[in-house]
């Protein structure tokens, strides 16, 4: 149910303020005149000219998703991430270089996906017991030892190896 929720607001936003199209396909690339007459213009505080570039860069966004991350399972939530990756490229891509706007965002969108699989996979190794953090909080608050007699350090700590046992 949440997931499906994510996916209608996720179209509902790419619908509305990306200007995809109902169709489901996203805009045309631009050509590399109209990208760096762009990238001018936002240099210059142009914002409609920073919403075209993310608009017609989303399908950039969608191929590095499906072609590097098939078998994930969510890949409402990778294009997401990927469309924040973007984002931070336009904003930091300088066109003076000669650079082509695709290869450096698509390097920003792939290490974006990746420091959002980093950052899983660290939660995922954490883990926690509420009630040894409840204890530890009860034991160190002053005066806890006169309403709460066994909360000392060691006493929790016998209490939850045997609780555990």
């Amino acid at each position: 149910m949440l997931l499906e929720t994510f996916g209608y607001v996720l179209w509902r936003f790419l619908f509305m303020f990306l200007k995809v199209s109902p169709s489901g396909s996203f805009p045309p690339p631009l050509s590399r005149e109209k990208e760096q007459a762009l990238f001018c213009d936002m240099a210059n505080g142009d914002q409609k000219a920073r919403e075209t570039l993310i608009c017609h860069n989303l399908r950039l966004v969608a191929h590095i998703v499906k072609k590097y991350y098939p078998t994930a399972t969510d890949q409402e939530e990778l294009v997401s991430i990927g469309t924040i990756g973007l984002i931070k490229a336009i904003d930091t891509f300088d066109a003076s270089k000669g650079a082509r706007f695709a290869t450096y965002a698509g390097r920003c969108v792939q290490n974006e996906i990746l420091m959002h699989f980093r950052a899983q996979k660290k939660l995922g190794a954490e883990v926690v017991y509420p009630e040894w953090d409840m204890a530890i909080r009860l034991a160190n608050r002053p005066g806890s030892n006169k309403y709460f007699g066994f909360c000392t350090t060691q006493r929790t700590d016998q209490h939850f190896q045997i609780a555990s046992t």
